[in-house]
């Protein structure tokens, strides 16, 4: 690939190493579409990309555009970049800010006050003001009870099979317990102390430590610089996954993981070409949920329904379309086209 000029050496997102261009995808709501793409180097960050992407925008005349970022977005520099920007993003986890507005709520945010409604689920959201980069910001801490529930069981159970492993093993020696958690379980090691009882280590639980994370288990805090309440952030925050589910079908459905190219011509022919088909990819996909025909139907169980409809023709004289099925004559519905004849 020496003859593509973007391949650089840069952040890999699936941790391979190889060098690799990086592609920005504009994806729009309501209309749940990509609108259009940039090609990068693949050196360049993400943070980068924001002032060229803010220009193309106003070119394509999209003015009311609100970013809704994440967390690799965020450091002080940034947000102060952004100032001017509507924008919401996560505050990342365990940073002063974040700490300070945990702290403050999370033992009385479960009052009624801060109860509301979300995709039929019971949410709690406080609002707070802060201030990063001489910006100020409306912090909202929200907190999913449901998913609270099912993270600390997740936490817990994997506290509790770590010790009961390490017990079977009999492991005495502090080496021994030193390189399981290194090699195995590194992000469990602050559960855990060792105490030594003659020449002998025993593995004991910091309960505390782990009190303390289990009290911030399904809680998390967005910023933004909008006059949006927060369950109107907590909805567009929640809906960016449409973007990361573009990034998915172009890399898994059309098969742009491996570019497999020589030359930059190929390269940006290539990528013109699956932008085309990753927006009748997208299309496909809304048609289908906004039916409800995705609970019964994939993409490619639509397309292999659709192969068995034939043209036939008869000389100059006649032409005629093969039987439709019930089940096509749904399909052409659903995408509010008049039945072949």
């Amino acid at each position: 690939s020496k003859g593509i000029d973007f391949v650089e050496w840069g952040y890999n997102r699936d941790k391979e190493p190889l060098a690799q261009v990086n592609l920005g995808v504009i994806y729009g709501r309501p209309v749940d579409l990509p609108l259009f793409y940039s090609l990068y180097p693949g050196s360049i960050h993400d943070v980068s990309t924001l002032t060229n992407i803010i220009t193309e925008l106003g070119i394509l005349s999209l003015d009311s555009t609100t970013f809704v970022l994440d967390k690799g977005f965020y450091s002080a520099a940034n947000l102060f970049r952004m100032s001017k920007i509507k924008h919401i993003i996560p505050l990342p986890v365990r940073t002063k800010k974040e700490k300070e507005l945990m702290e403050k709520y999370q033992h009385h945010i479960r009052s009624a006050e801060y109860a509301f409604n979300y995709n039929q689920h019971v949410h709690y959201c406080a609002k707070d003001i802060i201030l990063i980069a001489d910006t100020k910001y409306h912090a909202y801490v929200y907190l999913n009870e449901k998913k609270q529930v099912e993270q600390r069981e997740k936490f817990l159970k994997s506290i509790i099979e770590c010790e009961q492993y390490l017990t079977a093993k009999g492991y005495s020696k502090k080496k021994d317990f030193d390189d399981f958690f290194k090699e195995s379980k590194p992000d469990l090691i602050q559960y855990f102390g060792l105490r030594k009882t003659g020449s002998k280590y025993i593995l004991l639980r910091d309960n505390s430590e782990i009190d303390k994370t289990l009290s911030r288990m399904g809680m998390f805090v967005l910023l933004t610089n909008t006059e949006l309440n927060g369950e109107e952030v907590l909805r567009l925050y929640r809906e960016k996954d449409g973007v990361e589910k573009c990034f998915d079908s172009l890399k898994n459905n059309l098969s742009l993981k491996r570019l497999r190219i020589h030359s930059q011509h190929a390269l940006e022919g290539l990528l013109f070409v699956e932008f085309i088909a990753l927006i009748l990819h997208s299309y496909l996909s809304k048609v289908l949920r906004e039916t409800g025909m995705n609970k019964t139907l994939t993409i490619p169980e639509l397309l292999f329904e659709l192969r068995k409809i034939k043209k036939i023709q008869f000389g100059r004289k006649k032409t005629i379309i093969s039987e439709m099925s019930k089940h096509q004559r749904k399909i052409f519905k659903a995408f509010n086209i008049p039945p072949l004849s």
